[in-house]
Protein backbone atom coordinates (compact mmCIF):
# COMPACT_ATOMS: atom_id res chain seq x y z
CA UNK A 1 0.00 0.00 0.00
CA UNK A 2 1.56 3.36 -1.27
CA UNK A 3 2.40 5.93 1.68
CA UNK A 4 -0.13 8.02 0.59
CA UNK A 5 -3.11 6.02 0.81
CA UNK A 6 -1.83 4.98 4.48
CA UNK A 7 -2.09 8.46 5.71
CA UNK A 8 -5.66 8.76 4.31
CA UNK A 9 -6.75 5.90 6.11
CA UNK A 10 -5.33 6.98 8.92
CA UNK A 11 -6.67 10.31 8.62
CA UNK A 12 -10.20 8.59 8.39
CA UNK A 13 -9.85 6.59 11.63
CA UNK A 14 -8.53 9.69 14.01
CA UNK A 15 -12.17 11.61 12.61
CA UNK A 16 -14.25 8.64 13.42
CA UNK A 17 -14.80 7.95 9.89
CA UNK A 18 -13.67 4.83 9.13
CA UNK A 19 -16.75 3.31 8.11
CA UNK A 20 -18.16 4.17 4.84
CA UNK A 21 -22.01 2.63 3.58
CA UNK A 22 -21.81 0.86 0.31
CA UNK A 23 -25.43 -1.08 -0.60
CA UNK A 24 -26.46 -0.48 3.07
CA UNK A 25 -23.39 -2.45 4.66
CA UNK A 26 -20.77 -0.41 6.45
CA UNK A 27 -16.77 -1.34 5.55
CA UNK A 28 -13.77 -1.15 6.81
CA UNK A 29 -11.78 1.59 4.84
CA UNK A 30 -8.77 -0.44 5.40
CA UNK A 31 -9.84 -3.80 3.95
CA UNK A 32 -9.39 -4.50 0.32
CA UNK A 33 -13.17 -5.59 0.62
CA UNK A 34 -16.72 -5.49 2.28
CA UNK A 35 -17.26 -7.69 4.99
CA UNK A 36 -20.23 -9.62 5.70
CA UNK A 37 -21.25 -8.35 8.93
CA UNK A 38 -22.68 -4.28 9.70
CA UNK A 39 -19.42 -2.33 11.31
CA UNK A 40 -19.93 0.62 13.23
CA UNK A 41 -17.36 2.65 14.91
CA UNK A 42 -18.27 1.50 18.25
CA UNK A 43 -14.42 1.37 19.28
CA UNK A 44 -11.82 3.31 18.10
CA UNK A 45 -8.90 4.52 20.56
CA UNK A 46 -6.77 6.39 17.58
CA UNK A 47 -6.97 9.81 18.88
CA UNK A 48 -6.62 8.79 22.91
CA UNK A 49 -3.50 6.59 21.72
CA UNK A 50 -2.39 10.03 20.36
CA UNK A 51 -3.10 12.19 22.87
CA UNK A 52 -1.70 9.68 25.57
CA UNK A 53 1.54 9.84 23.93
CA UNK A 54 1.61 13.58 23.90
CA UNK A 55 0.59 14.07 27.27
CA UNK A 56 2.83 11.51 29.03
CA UNK A 57 5.93 12.62 26.75
CA UNK A 58 5.53 16.69 26.87
CA UNK A 59 4.08 17.52 30.26
CA UNK A 60 5.04 20.44 31.64
CA UNK A 61 7.74 21.18 28.34
CA UNK A 62 9.43 24.55 28.49
CA UNK A 63 12.21 26.41 27.58
CA UNK A 64 14.33 28.52 30.05
CA UNK A 65 16.11 30.37 27.49
CA UNK A 66 14.45 34.05 27.37
CA UNK A 67 14.78 34.44 23.41
CA UNK A 68 13.38 31.36 22.92
CA UNK A 69 10.31 31.77 24.95
CA UNK A 70 9.73 35.14 23.38
CA UNK A 71 9.95 33.37 19.56
CA UNK A 72 7.76 30.79 21.29
CA UNK A 73 5.20 33.69 22.36
CA UNK A 74 4.90 35.07 18.98
CA UNK A 75 3.84 31.83 17.20
CA UNK A 76 1.74 30.83 19.94
CA UNK A 77 4.08 28.06 20.11
CA UNK A 78 2.26 25.96 22.44
CA UNK A 79 -0.71 25.53 20.71
CA UNK A 80 0.89 24.50 17.13
CA UNK A 81 3.17 22.63 19.15
CA UNK A 82 0.45 20.10 20.07
CA UNK A 83 -0.05 20.00 16.47
CA UNK A 84 3.11 19.41 15.16
CA UNK A 85 3.81 16.64 17.76
CA UNK A 86 0.14 14.89 16.95
CA UNK A 87 0.37 15.34 13.10
CA UNK A 88 4.07 13.27 13.51
CA UNK A 89 2.27 10.45 15.83
CA UNK A 90 -0.55 9.95 13.28
CA UNK A 91 0.72 10.43 9.81
CA UNK A 92 5.27 9.93 10.46
CA UNK A 93 6.07 13.15 9.77
CA UNK A 94 5.24 16.83 10.00
CA UNK A 95 7.51 19.70 8.59
CA UNK A 96 8.35 23.25 10.52
CA UNK A 97 9.01 26.33 8.03
CA UNK A 98 11.03 28.64 10.15
CA UNK A 99 10.76 32.49 8.23
CA UNK A 100 13.35 34.83 9.44
CA UNK A 101 13.04 38.89 8.68
CA UNK A 102 14.06 42.10 10.60
CA UNK A 103 10.64 42.50 11.83
CA UNK A 104 10.26 38.92 13.70
CA UNK A 105 10.39 35.28 13.06
CA UNK A 106 7.68 33.03 12.11
CA UNK A 107 6.76 29.58 12.66
CA UNK A 108 4.64 28.11 10.18
CA UNK A 109 3.22 24.40 10.46
CA UNK A 110 2.77 22.20 7.20
CA UNK A 111 0.95 18.75 6.63
CA UNK A 112 2.80 15.97 4.92
CA UNK A 113 -0.21 16.19 2.70
CA UNK A 114 -0.40 19.63 1.63
CA UNK A 115 3.73 19.51 1.06
CA UNK A 116 5.84 17.83 -1.75
CA UNK A 117 9.36 17.06 -0.66
CA UNK A 118 12.73 15.45 -1.54
CA UNK A 119 14.89 13.99 0.33
CA UNK A 120 19.01 12.68 0.26
CA UNK A 121 19.32 9.99 3.13
CA UNK A 122 16.98 11.94 5.15
CA UNK A 123 18.27 15.34 4.14
CA UNK A 124 15.60 17.60 2.81
CA UNK A 125 16.71 18.89 -0.86
CA UNK A 126 13.76 20.36 -1.60
CA UNK A 127 10.35 21.41 -0.49
CA UNK A 128 7.32 23.06 -2.48
CA UNK A 129 3.80 23.93 -1.36
CA UNK A 130 0.63 26.15 -1.98
CA UNK A 131 -0.57 28.44 0.27
CA UNK A 132 -2.39 32.16 1.03
CA UNK A 133 -0.87 35.28 1.92
CA UNK A 134 -2.99 38.05 3.67
CA UNK A 135 -1.96 41.77 2.40
CA UNK A 136 -3.88 44.57 3.46
CA UNK A 137 -4.85 46.10 -0.06
CA UNK A 138 -5.04 50.30 -0.51
CA UNK A 139 -8.77 50.40 0.36
CA UNK A 140 -7.93 48.85 3.83
CA UNK A 141 -8.75 45.49 3.31
CA UNK A 142 -7.89 42.09 3.93
CA UNK A 143 -7.32 40.59 0.82
CA UNK A 144 -5.59 36.70 0.06
CA UNK A 145 -3.73 35.26 -2.58
CA UNK A 146 -2.64 32.21 -3.36
CA UNK A 147 1.22 31.66 -3.72
CA UNK A 148 3.54 28.34 -4.88
CA UNK A 149 7.02 28.49 -2.80
CA UNK A 150 9.63 26.09 -3.82
CA UNK A 151 12.85 25.91 -0.89
CA UNK A 152 15.26 23.53 -3.01
CA UNK A 153 19.37 23.30 -2.11
CA UNK A 154 22.15 23.31 -4.99
CA UNK A 155 25.59 22.84 -3.72
CA UNK A 156 24.99 23.67 0.25
CA UNK A 157 23.46 26.92 -0.57
CA UNK A 158 19.39 27.19 -0.47
CA UNK A 159 17.53 29.01 -2.59
CA UNK A 160 13.23 30.71 -2.79
CA UNK A 161 11.38 30.66 -5.25
CA UNK A 162 7.74 32.20 -4.63
CA UNK A 163 5.83 32.11 -7.84
CA UNK A 164 7.06 32.45 -11.08
CA UNK A 165 9.89 34.90 -9.59
CA UNK A 166 13.52 34.31 -10.17
CA UNK A 167 15.54 32.09 -7.23
CA UNK A 168 16.27 34.03 -4.09
CA UNK A 169 19.22 33.03 -2.23
CA UNK A 170 18.74 32.59 1.43
CA UNK A 171 21.32 31.70 2.72
CA UNK A 172 23.24 27.85 3.88
CA UNK A 173 20.74 26.01 5.90
CA UNK A 174 17.33 24.75 4.69
CA UNK A 175 14.99 26.29 7.07
CA UNK A 176 12.31 23.99 7.00
CA UNK A 177 12.62 21.40 9.75
CA UNK A 178 11.18 17.61 9.88
CA UNK A 179 9.58 15.64 12.76
CA UNK A 180 9.73 12.23 12.67
CA UNK A 181 9.37 9.75 15.36
CA UNK A 182 9.66 6.51 13.62
CA UNK A 183 6.38 5.49 14.61
CA UNK A 184 3.84 3.13 12.94
CA UNK A 185 0.22 3.64 13.89
CA UNK A 186 -1.13 1.88 10.93
CA UNK A 187 -0.94 -1.70 12.60
CA UNK A 188 -3.73 -0.28 14.81
CA UNK A 189 -6.10 0.09 12.48
CA UNK A 190 -6.10 -3.84 11.97
CA UNK A 191 -6.79 -4.33 15.72
CA UNK A 192 -9.90 -2.16 15.50
CA UNK A 193 -11.35 -3.58 12.52
CA UNK A 194 -10.70 -6.93 14.10
CA UNK A 195 -12.92 -6.02 17.32
CA UNK A 196 -15.51 -3.88 15.85
CA UNK A 197 -16.33 -7.16 13.07
CA UNK A 198 -16.30 -9.53 16.28
CA UNK A 199 -18.52 -6.89 18.37
CA UNK A 200 -20.79 -6.27 15.35
CA UNK A 201 -20.74 -10.13 15.16
CA UNK A 202 -22.28 -10.60 18.18
CA UNK A 203 -24.66 -8.10 18.44
CA UNK A 204 -25.96 -9.45 15.34
CA UNK A 205 -26.65 -12.92 16.67
CA UNK A 206 -28.08 -11.37 19.90
CA UNK A 207 -30.48 -9.59 18.17
CA UNK A 208 -31.45 -12.06 15.42
CA UNK A 209 -31.71 -14.81 17.98
CA UNK A 210 -33.90 -12.70 20.37
CA UNK A 211 -36.28 -11.27 18.04
CA UNK A 212 -37.11 -14.49 16.12
CA UNK A 213 -40.76 -13.29 16.06
CA UNK A 214 -39.70 -10.68 13.75
CA UNK A 215 -37.77 -12.52 11.26
CA UNK A 216 -41.23 -14.91 10.69
CA UNK A 217 -42.88 -12.32 9.90
CA UNK A 218 -40.56 -10.48 7.41
CA UNK A 219 -40.78 -14.31 5.53
CA UNK A 220 -44.56 -14.78 6.41
CA UNK A 221 -47.01 -15.19 3.47
CA UNK A 222 -50.15 -13.88 2.56
CA UNK A 223 -53.45 -14.88 3.93
CA UNK A 224 -55.54 -16.60 0.81
CA UNK A 225 -58.53 -14.87 -0.10
CA UNK A 226 -61.00 -17.86 2.28
CA UNK A 227 -58.44 -17.39 5.18
CA UNK A 228 -59.07 -13.18 5.08
CA UNK A 229 -62.99 -13.91 4.93
CA UNK A 230 -62.96 -16.86 8.01
CA UNK A 231 -60.35 -14.43 9.74
CA UNK A 232 -58.26 -17.06 10.25
CA UNK A 233 -54.34 -17.76 10.61
CA UNK A 234 -52.25 -18.84 7.56
CA UNK A 235 -49.50 -20.76 8.07
CA UNK A 236 -46.86 -18.24 9.70
CA UNK A 237 -49.11 -16.84 11.84
CA UNK A 238 -49.74 -20.33 13.47
CA UNK A 239 -45.82 -20.86 14.04
CA UNK A 240 -46.03 -17.52 15.53
CA UNK A 241 -48.35 -18.35 17.84
CA UNK A 242 -46.99 -21.46 18.86
CA UNK A 243 -43.48 -19.56 19.42
CA UNK A 244 -45.04 -17.56 21.99
CA UNK A 245 -46.86 -20.34 23.59
CA UNK A 246 -44.69 -23.47 23.53
CA UNK A 247 -41.73 -24.23 26.48
CA UNK A 248 -39.25 -22.77 24.10
CA UNK A 249 -39.80 -19.52 24.54
CA UNK A 250 -37.24 -18.47 26.70
CA UNK A 251 -34.50 -19.73 24.49
CA UNK A 252 -33.36 -18.50 21.30
CA UNK A 253 -34.84 -19.49 18.43
CA UNK A 254 -34.81 -18.78 14.61
CA UNK A 255 -36.76 -19.30 11.41
CA UNK A 256 -34.24 -21.17 9.35
CA UNK A 257 -36.05 -22.27 5.82
CA UNK A 258 -39.68 -21.88 3.72
CA UNK A 259 -39.97 -25.11 2.74
CA UNK A 260 -42.44 -24.48 0.48
CA UNK A 261 -45.84 -23.00 0.66
CA UNK A 262 -47.75 -22.72 3.63
CA UNK A 263 -44.59 -25.17 4.91
CA UNK A 264 -41.97 -24.24 7.05
CA UNK A 265 -38.97 -26.06 9.02
CA UNK A 266 -38.27 -23.99 12.31
CA UNK A 267 -35.19 -25.07 14.26
CA UNK A 268 -34.43 -24.26 17.78
CA UNK A 269 -31.30 -23.06 19.28
CA UNK A 270 -30.38 -23.25 23.04
CA UNK A 271 -28.35 -20.46 22.58
CA UNK A 272 -27.90 -18.96 26.23
CA UNK A 273 -25.23 -17.10 24.83
CA UNK A 274 -22.84 -19.64 24.94
CA UNK A 275 -22.05 -19.04 21.06
CA UNK A 276 -21.25 -15.42 21.74
CA UNK A 277 -19.53 -16.09 25.27
CA UNK A 278 -17.45 -19.50 24.29
CA UNK A 279 -15.96 -18.02 20.77
CA UNK A 280 -16.53 -14.32 20.08
CA UNK A 281 -15.97 -12.67 23.80
CA UNK A 282 -12.77 -14.97 24.29
CA UNK A 283 -11.81 -13.47 20.58
CA UNK A 284 -12.36 -9.95 21.44
CA UNK A 285 -10.63 -10.40 24.66
CA UNK A 286 -7.69 -11.88 23.10
CA UNK A 287 -7.27 -8.74 20.79
CA UNK A 288 -7.87 -5.96 23.26
CA UNK A 289 -4.81 -8.02 25.27
CA UNK A 290 -2.63 -7.99 21.64
CA UNK A 291 -3.49 -4.69 20.95
CA UNK A 292 -2.49 -3.27 24.51
CA UNK A 293 0.62 -5.22 24.50
CA UNK A 294 1.88 -3.42 21.20
CA UNK A 295 0.13 -0.32 21.82
CA UNK A 296 0.59 0.20 26.03
CA UNK A 297 -0.44 4.04 25.37
CA UNK A 298 -4.16 2.51 24.46
CA UNK A 299 -6.05 2.93 28.24
CA UNK A 300 -3.43 4.27 30.60
CA UNK A 301 -4.23 5.05 33.68
CA UNK A 302 -1.92 6.02 36.38
CA UNK A 303 -2.42 6.10 39.70
CA UNK A 304 -0.41 7.73 42.59
CA UNK A 305 -0.14 6.13 45.77
CA UNK A 306 -0.29 1.96 44.28
CA UNK A 307 0.92 -0.58 46.40
CA UNK A 308 2.18 -2.32 42.93
CA UNK A 309 3.32 1.20 41.01
CA UNK A 310 6.95 -1.04 41.21
CA UNK A 311 5.56 -3.63 39.48
CA UNK A 312 3.54 -1.34 37.07
CA UNK A 313 6.65 0.47 36.37
CA UNK A 314 8.47 -2.53 34.98
CA UNK A 315 5.50 -3.67 32.82
CA UNK A 316 5.47 -0.26 31.59
CA UNK A 317 9.17 -0.29 30.76
CA UNK A 318 8.55 -0.95 26.36
CA UNK A 319 6.03 2.43 27.10
CA UNK A 320 8.77 4.21 28.81
CA UNK A 321 11.27 3.61 26.04
CA UNK A 322 8.59 4.80 23.29
CA UNK A 323 7.87 8.50 25.23
CA UNK A 324 11.48 8.86 25.40
CA UNK A 325 11.66 8.59 22.23
CA UNK A 326 9.15 10.76 20.84
CA UNK A 327 10.71 13.28 23.44
CA UNK A 328 14.18 13.08 22.79
CA UNK A 329 13.56 13.29 19.01
CA UNK A 330 11.69 16.54 19.42
CA UNK A 331 13.74 18.26 21.42
CA UNK A 332 16.66 17.60 19.38
CA UNK A 333 15.07 19.25 16.16
CA UNK A 334 13.11 22.03 18.19
CA UNK A 335 16.76 22.45 19.35
CA UNK A 336 17.81 23.03 15.80
CA UNK A 337 14.89 24.86 14.56
CA UNK A 338 15.42 27.13 18.10
CA UNK A 339 19.29 27.75 17.23
CA UNK A 340 18.78 28.25 13.74
CA UNK A 341 16.18 30.65 14.50
CA UNK A 342 17.86 33.06 17.55
CA UNK A 343 21.14 32.75 15.46
CA UNK A 344 22.71 31.32 18.18
CA UNK A 345 23.17 27.54 20.00
CA UNK A 346 20.67 26.50 22.09
CA UNK A 347 21.77 24.51 25.18
CA UNK A 348 19.61 21.42 25.25
CA UNK A 349 19.78 21.56 28.88
CA UNK A 350 17.04 24.75 28.70
CA UNK A 351 14.61 22.30 27.92
CA UNK A 352 12.54 20.72 30.75
CA UNK A 353 9.74 18.29 31.32
CA UNK A 354 8.06 16.35 33.71
CA UNK A 355 8.99 12.27 33.91
CA UNK A 356 5.95 11.03 34.95
CA UNK A 357 7.77 7.39 35.72
CA UNK A 358 10.38 9.00 37.10
CA UNK A 359 7.71 10.64 39.82
CA UNK A 360 6.10 7.57 40.16
CA UNK A 361 9.60 6.12 40.98
CA UNK A 362 10.26 8.28 43.30
CA UNK A 363 6.45 7.90 44.66
CA UNK A 364 6.89 4.26 44.77
CA UNK A 365 10.68 5.05 46.87
CA UNK A 366 8.56 7.19 49.26
CA UNK A 367 5.74 4.84 49.80
CA UNK A 368 8.03 2.04 51.09
CA UNK A 369 9.75 4.83 52.64
CA UNK A 370 6.80 5.60 54.51
CA UNK A 371 5.54 2.03 55.22
CA UNK A 372 9.31 1.58 57.15
CA UNK A 373 8.73 4.69 59.42
CA UNK A 374 5.52 3.40 60.27
CA UNK A 375 6.72 -0.06 60.88
CA UNK A 376 9.56 1.72 63.23
CA UNK A 377 7.23 4.15 64.83
CA UNK A 378 5.05 0.93 65.79
CA UNK A 379 8.25 -0.87 67.13
CA UNK A 380 8.93 2.39 69.20
CA UNK A 381 5.44 2.75 70.80
CA UNK A 382 5.51 -1.19 72.03
CA UNK A 383 9.09 -0.16 73.25
CA UNK A 384 7.65 2.79 75.37
CA UNK A 385 4.49 0.94 76.50
CA UNK A 386 5.74 -0.73 79.99
CA UNK A 387 2.83 -2.70 80.45
CA UNK A 388 3.88 -4.23 76.93
CA UNK A 389 7.39 -4.23 76.96
CA UNK A 390 7.07 -6.62 80.25
CA UNK A 391 4.90 -9.23 78.62
CA UNK A 392 7.27 -9.19 75.68
CA UNK A 393 10.45 -9.10 78.51
CA UNK A 394 8.62 -12.40 80.19
CA UNK A 395 7.90 -14.58 77.19
CA UNK A 396 11.17 -14.13 76.35
CA UNK A 397 12.18 -15.40 79.60
CA UNK A 398 9.67 -18.43 79.35
CA UNK A 399 11.63 -19.13 75.88
CA UNK A 400 15.12 -18.97 77.40
CA UNK A 401 13.94 -21.20 80.26
CA UNK A 402 12.26 -23.74 77.72
CA UNK A 403 15.35 -23.68 75.62
CA UNK A 404 16.88 -24.59 78.34
CA UNK A 405 15.42 -27.62 79.87
CA UNK A 406 15.70 -28.96 76.30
Amino acid sequence: MEKDEKIEKLRLYYSDEMYEERENMLQPVSADGATDVLLQPVFNPLKRIINNLYSLAFKNFDCSEKIVKDIWDLNNFEVSKKKLISEAILTGESYLEVIKSSSDIKYIFHKVDDVEVEKDFGEILKFSFTGVAKIVNEDGEIEENEIEKTYFKIDEKVFLIINDESPLYIGDTMPIFEFNFGLDLFRALYYIDTYNELESESRTIINLHSSPEKLGRNLGIKKTKEEQSNNSLNIFQKLLRALSENRFRKQRMIVVEEKEEKTADIKYIEMNNTWVNSDILPKMEQVMNDFKEEFPELDLKVESGNVAIRTYLMSMQGLRSKISTIRDSFIEKIRKVDSYSTGKEIDIKKYSYSDIFEQMEEEANVEILNKKLDALEKVNRIQSDDRILKIVNNLSEELLEGMSDE
